[in-house]
């Protein structure tokens, strides 16, 4: 395989050669273990300069040999939080392409999307947020699905698109999910994000220029949120908490010492 035919290079060959060396570091990208996010980077970097004359698309994530199935999401992903400029365009490239052609399978698009709601800069994750959030075609557990929710990182970029421009965005039916999700896995800087929110659009609500049931529905989430970095704080400090998260309209946390 020559160098013009989906990059049949030594990086290819290597990184086919050993799939088991790049899942043990996705694992480790994933668990922020020291240099794991910079060795991502420079495999994406070498399979960039490699793939230059190759169709970016095939050759990156349609089973070429360009990154092995077991690293490209792990290579995309840490390249990103290496805020590595060239593997951004390069995803950008992708995310583009596939809103065109549509080749992405739905595990492909997720480790796209992972890699840019990862990334400081929200330029495409916001526009992709933004679409989903006004399509009625796409449905809210579509939507979740194509979220890393346990990463921390991912889930405090969505706040932070979230938060930015129109309230509205806050109250579509896919906006729902992202916060139900958000306050699965509680954070104080979460927490405040939210209730900064709440506090920027009360005027609004008050005077009903936002639906006063989705305006209450927001107020929950919040105070369901709240109860649950209390219970995560707690057990930091020795106190044991028992809480009802559902109960409406208001939940309830109970402690002792």
């Amino acid at each position: 395989m020559g160098d013009h035919t989906a990059c049949g290079s030594a990086i290819c060959h290597g990184i086919n050669l050993y799939a088991f060396r790049y899942s043990l570091l996705q694992l480790a990208v994933e668990y922020d273990m020291p240099g794991a996010a910079q060795r991502a980077k420079n495999i994406v970097n070498s399979a960039i300069q490699k793939c230059r004359n190759v169709d970016i698309l095939s050759c990156t994530l349609e089973g070429k040999p360009a990154i092995h199935p077991d690293i490209r999401g792990a290579a995309l992903y840490g390249a990103v939080k290496s805020s590595n400029e060239l593997s951004y365009t390069h995803i950008e490239n992708i995310w583009e392409t596939d809103r065109t052609e549509r080749k992405l399978t739905r595990a492909q698009r997720l480790e796209v999307f992972r890699a840019l709601t990862a990334s400081p800069d929200h330029r495409k994750a916001k526009d992709f947020l933004r679409e989903l959030t006004h399509d009625v075609s796409v449905s809210p557990d579509d939507y979740s699905n194509y979220i890393e929710w346990s990463d921390p990182n991912v889930v405090d970029n969505l706040v932070d698109i979230l938060m930015g421009g129109n309230n509205q965005t806050l109250y579509t039916p896919n906006a729902r999910v992202v916060l139900k999700n958000i306050w699965k896995y509680p954070s104080r800087t979460r927490l405040n994000k939210l209730r900064k929110t709440m506090n920027d659009i009360r005027g609004k609500c008050d005077d009903n220029r936002i639906n006063g049931d989705r305006c209450r529905w927001l107020e929950n989430t919040i105070n369901n949120l709240a109860n649950r970095v209390a219970v995560m704080e707690s057990f930091k400090n020795g106190i044991v908490c028992h809480s009802s998260f559902d109960l409406h309209p208001y939940p309830m946390l109970l402690c002792f010492v």
